[in-house]
């Protein structure tokens, strides 16, 4: 899992007091017109945008019961795992430097702080407490609400925050994703007092929360999937839930199967691996290839809304196309042997070859592999009405 690319807040050479002044300026002619400045960091901007001019953060909030941040807590198995090995590896730290680590899951909601007891009791006069809820929306940017937004790690210095009660603080978030579905599950924070912001503590937070992911969460996932293979060891493939491969005869089979919709017993088609026949484990799919089997087929419809239908064997699955996504489909679907960006954009006249590459790429995202890149080609034959 490779890091996103983030800038610090800070850089060794700067004046921390010039710097508080310069951006406290900018803070206030934001505040006075709504109008986001050029001068921002580019992460900074896109989360002032999003705040909503009519709303602001109230100034306190109702917290959750200790029931229910219990409940979550419990809940929340992949992120206390990964807690415990991050606070392994910078609680020290951040008690030293006179800072705190706040975990919270993935609606905001704080679950555990912990770290130098003086800055402790100055967070909770911020609302900075267990069972908070410390998204952008509840109580503007911050560095756990921005890593939940943006998806990727995040250092905040000073009147970066949105709301001036933070303005004093120095906070550096990241995301913490699921090895198993990839999807953000909560985020971590380093946050202090400003005199206490260096530029490595985004590093260091960020390899953090990597290296707990990866080393800690990753090899469990690892354990699950060779007792998943051991329940189906005449299989020719054994997905779990989330298609991940736990044992595969052919030496091609990818890391992890696109699966769209899920799967569901009996015939099924897997873009680029065939016909299969499908099978429920506890925990995951078996499934044993069928080589002559009937290949999936596509269908584009594009009245009244554009659609996508993929059928394989007894099972159909729709996706919603945009007019450019149908485009798109329609275009490839009269190419079966694909086309390149330059082509697609000659062909339909759409932006540039750079936001036609951006397009496809959302195009992607939704289709999975069902669309091949160099060149860009649908990999089961499409028919279009």
């Amino acid at each position: 899992m490779s890091i996103p690319r983030a800038t610090p807040a800070v850089r060794v050479p700067d004046d921390l007091r010039q710097k508080v002044a310069d951006l406290a300026r900018l803070h206030e002619r934001w505040a006075a017109t709504r109008v986001v400045p050029e001068l921002l960091r580019p992460e900074v901007a896109r989360a002032w945008a999003r705040l909503d001019p009519e709303h602001a953060p109230a100034k306190s909030q109702q917290l959750l019961a200790g029931p229910e941040v219990r409940r979550r807590r419990e809940s929340a198995r992949v992120l206390a795992e990964a807690t415990a090995k991050v606070q392994q590896l910078l609680l020290d730290t951040a008690t030293d430097s006179l800072n705190q680590l706040v975990v919270c899951d993935a609606d905001g909601v704080v679950l555990w702080v912990d770290g130098a007891p003086v800055v402790r009791r100055q967070s909770e006069q911020l609302g900075f407490v267990e069972g908070a809820r410390w998204t952008e929306g509840a109580v503007g940017v911050n560095a756990l609400g921005t890593a939940l937004a943006e998806g990727r790690p995040i250092q905040l210095f000073g009147p970066e925050h949105s709301n001036p009660d933070q303005h004093r603080w120095v906070c550096t978030g990241a995301p913490v994703r699921d090895p198993a579905t990839t999807k953000i599950i909560g985020a971590i924070t380093m946050s202090g007092p400003l005199a206490s912001a260096h530029p490595h503590t985004l590093t260091l937070v960020a390899n953090a929360v990597i290296s707990a992911v990866e080393s800690e969460l990753a090899a469990r996932h690892r354990v699950s999937l060779n007792v998943l293979a051991d329940k189906a060891t005449d299989a020719d493939l054994v997905l779990d839930v989330n298609g991940w491969v736990a044992a595969a005869r052919s030496r091609h089979a990818p890391e992890r199967v696109w699966t769209p919709r899920g799967l569901t017993e009996g015939r099924v088609w897997l873009p680029t691996l065939g016909m299969f026949e499908c099978s429920a484990l506890p925990g995951g799919w078996s499934l044993r290839s069928l080589p002559d089997g009937q290949m999936a087929s596509l269908h584009l419809i594009t009245h009244p809304r554009a659609l996508l239908e993929v059928s394989s064997g007894a099972s159909t699955s729709t996706f919603s196309l945009t007019p450019q996504h149908a485009s798109i489909v329609r275009a490839l679907a009269l190419a079966p042997d694909g086309l390149s960006a330059a082509q697609l954009q000659d062909q339909l006249g759409l932006g540039s070859v750079v936001s036609m590459r951006a397009e496809v790429s959302r195009l992607r995202r939704l289709l999975g592999e069902l669309l091949e890149s160099r060149p860009y080609r649908l990999t089961a034959p499409c028919a279009v009405d």
